[in-house]
């Protein structure tokens, strides 16, 4: 129930999302890189984003297999890059974002894509899903697992387990592990932006990095069955880029997991 959260916390992650979505929420859309939103792509980092986030959205949908019988729920749905993908193959499809402008950035793709008929956006909170319970064939939430508070992780991946059907599978995305050395500077700067962000009187920015085995055990104990697993992302920082580039190919290759240099994780539970 949405009275179960503090308002005053809801509040402040509403502020925080908002924030984040006027900055970065549309950086992956063409139609928007005249408006502002990517000024922080300089050059060709936008295509080099682009034809990245293409691999992740083909990993998606192979992995999650939509069929045109099945209820689809992204969490986190952002600009809808998966959801208006996923939407093409499913019967019903649903997406929920904190953030308003998120949901217009969202909004907005569905519209350009033909898919605003096909998928529904709401907006709410993860931590209080308003719908029946075994209502979904497919979950995913990508890259938006790390922002739950860990004191609410637990309750949201239970609710997870409840609104999906029996043989439903839910795929958690783009998980930031916490033993790669490139998220340890990571985790010193986001210190040091958090720190502006007190003087400022800002809310604070909660951005977790997850051990695997322990938010393995996590899935587990919340009644989630693991069957499949494995690194979708490497990060060879501070390595010389000649010897990162062969490092690179050799992983994914095997995407195997290493833990110095996995930066991006994912499950697939039932």
């Amino acid at each position: 129930m949405a009275s179960e959260i503090d308002e005053g916390k809801l509040s402040g992650m509403i502020h925080e999302w908002d924030e984040l979505a006027q900055s970065v929420g549309g950086h992956s859309d063409a139609a928007l890189r005249g408006s502002g939103a990517t000024t922080f792509l300089r050059g060709g980092q936008v295509e080099l984003y682009e034809r990245a986030l293409e691999s992740e959205v083909e990993f998606v949908t192979s992995t999650l297999t939509v069929k045109s019988s099945q209820r689809v729920l992204e969490i986190g749905c952002g600009n809808c890059v998966f959801l208006s993908r996923l939407a093409a193959s499913a019967g019903l499809a649903v997406g929920i974002d904190l953030s308003h402008s998120m949901l217009c950035h969202g909004r907005r793709r569905l519209e350009r894509e033909g898919r605003e008929t096909s998928a529904h956006l709401v907006q709410v909170a993860m931590q209080s899903l308003p719908f029946k319970p075994c209502t979904f064939d497919k979950i995913l939430l990508y890259a938006c697992l790390q922002y739950v508070p860990s004191s609410e992780l637990d309750r949201v991946l239970r609710s997870l387990g409840e609104v999906k059907t029996p043989d439903g599978l839910v795929l958690f995305g783009s998980l930031p592990t916490r033993a790669c050395l490139a998220h340890r500077r990571d985790a010193f700067i986001q210190l040091l932006r958090n720190a502006k962000r007190s003087l400022l009187g800002r809310p604070l920015v909660a951005y977790w990095r997850f051990p695997v085995d322990r938010l393995r055990r996590q899935l587990e104990q919340a009644g989630l069955v693991v069957v499949a697993e494995g690194t979708t992302a490497y990060n060879f920082y501070p390595l010389p880029t000649t010897v990162a580039t062969r490092l690179r190919r050799h992983y994914e290759r095997r995407r195997t997991f290493s833990r110095p240099f996995s930066s991006r994780y994912y499950f697939l539970c039932r």
